[in-house]
């Protein structure tokens, strides 16, 4: 499983829960070669991602998104549309939607914190991963 394949994962996730086998059915699609039993042990610690026994499948839910992750989201659409950046912090806030108020250095420590997404050369931001 990819960063990029778990964040494409997240808004299914979001909408409605999902059955494990399910789940397991798209990540495979998405090109990852896990077992069943590894997405079930990732989706056991990963933040907000919610599991519950329902017959004999387990359904996988997440939770809201708090604002930074619905910022980082965003971020990662902008970046996908433009071929993975790399692009200046400057020029993603103009493309942001007007909900999203953030500044140059905020950006700069959201993409530092993420995994999917890189800070290099002159303050640019990569997509790590945009298959």
């Amino acid at each position: 499983m990819t960063p990029a394949i778990f964040d494409r994962l997240l808004p299914t996730l979001r909408a409605a829960p999902v059955a494990l086998s399910q789940v397991h059915a798209m990540v495979r699609e998405s090109g990852s070669n896990w077992t069943r039993e590894q997405l079930r042990l990732f989706l056991t610690v990963a933040p907000g991602i919610h599991l519950r026994s329902e017959g004999n499948d387990i359904a996988v839910s997440a939770g809201q998104r708090s604002p930074q992750e619905a910022l980082l989201e965003a971020v990662i659409g902008i970046l996908r549309a433009r071929g993975g950046g790399p692009l200046h912090p400057d020029e993603i806030r103009k493309l942001l939607p007007a909900q999203f108020q953030t500044s140059t250095a905020q950006l700069k420590a959201l993409t530092r914190e993420h995994r999917a997404l890189r800070l290099f050369g002159p303050g640019l931001v990569q997509l790590l991963d945009h298959a």
